[in-house]
């Protein structure tokens, strides 16, 4: 498999913001989001191809925590599965980020001590039309759900689709966060006490405060 990048960081956002992380940036990705910040990452052709064990040579084995990212990283389902089963019988800690498009029942069945980081797409991406809606409901209390969002339409959209999911009732958390330079937190804040969004917890790219927010490998 193609891999762009692997290092050790904190994570940036989610339900582990803040925990020192190896992260796996496999190469990839099927949609074009236009405020994409890993552009460097979404052909299959992108990185260095890698195999399972020299990926898990390169990983920090004192920080028990992985994420998987991309791109989009279970696009290949053939590369995928094989490395998520090595890296949980190493005793990771395994998150994956994923963008929405991809259904996740069998991985969640297959996989069910790995957390899902699901992206809902908002309309601002221009990529809404491809996410999988059986996602959004059935996640457990392990997976967590993004929004980032760039509008007031946006915003509107996360509203609908909690209510209209089992997210409004899962123990599955859902997360909001700017996309950056588009929208202010503020905004954010006031129409989540507006709309009495309380299970919505807002979250900044924590990395990208910390440093550079274009800054590879952090």
């Amino acid at each position: 498999m193609n891999v762009v990048e692997i290092f050790q960081s904190i994570d940036g956002e989610a339900n582990r913001a803040g925990n020192l992380t190896n992260f796996i940036r496999l190469a990839g990705c099927n949609l074009r989001c236009n405020y994409c910040d890993t552009d460097y990452a979404l052909n299959k052709t992108d990185g260095k191809e890698m195999s399972i064990n020299e990926i898990i040579s390169k990983l920090d084995k004192d920080i028990k925590n992985i994420t998987l990212t991309g791109g989009e990283p279970l696009w290949n389902e053939d590369n995928a599965k094989p490395l998520l089963k090595e890296l949980v019988s190493n005793g990771f800690n395994v998150s994956v980020e994923t963008n929405g498009s991809i259904n996740l029942k069998n991985y969640i069945k297959e996989f069910p001590s790995v957390s899902f980081i699901v992206d809902y797409k908002s309309p601002s991406s221009n990529m809404e039309k491809f996410m999988d809606m059986e996602n959004f409901n059935i996640l457990r209390d392990i997976d967590c759900v993004k929004f980032v969002v760039g509008s007031l339409e946006d915003l509107k959209k996360m509203e609908e689709v909690i209510k209209n999911t089992n997210l409004h009732k899962a123990e599955a958390e859902i997360f909001v966060s700017p996309v950056f330079g588009e929208i202010e937190p503020k905004e954010i804040v006031e129409f989540l006490l507006k709309r009495k969004l309380v299970k919505v917890r807002v979250q900044i790219q924590m990395h990208k405060v910390i440093w550079d927010p274009m800054m590879k490998g952090v």
